[in-house]
């Protein structure tokens, strides 16, 4: 594969990742309404188990999704390592990722074994 072809390849699941992203971000806009409609007291759309089972399988997106930047960081490095290119500005990208996968993973642990978990209590960075 010519290096060309690496470069568009890491693009187009750059691309791919970003559209989940944006699906993922939906995810939580909806999960944020249910939690205002419990705030409310008005009738929620579905079930506190549905709601749980979405806000697992969101944060489980995410952690997919910070693998793959992981990997195109990775990926992007390696190319411009064989350039010749300075790589500080990609060891810092690797090493933002690895940081943002540490939050996903805290994030993570915090749907899946606190039984009271809202968007609310993860508001201070819905991204994650």
């Amino acid at each position: 594969m010519t290096e060309n072809q690496k470069q568009l390849r890491l693009l187009n699941i750059q691309n791919l990742a970003t559209f989940i992203y944006i699906l993922s971000l939906i995810i939580s806009i909806v999960l944020t309404n249910y939690d205002k409609r419990n705030i409310q007291k008005k009738e929620k759309f579905c079930s506190p188990s549905t709601y749980r089972k979405w806000s697992v399988f969101n944060r489980t997106l995410v952690i997919a999704l910070t693998l793959t930047f992981l990997y195109v960081n990775y990926e992007s490095k390696k190319i411009a390592q064989e350039k010749g290119e300075k790589l500080n500005s990609f060891n810092l990208q690797i090493g933002a990722s690895f940081l943002s996968l540490a939050a996903t993973f805290i994030a993570f642990y915090v749907v899946v074994y606190y039984q009271d978990y809202t968007t609310i209590s993860g508001i201070e960075n819905p991204s994650i």
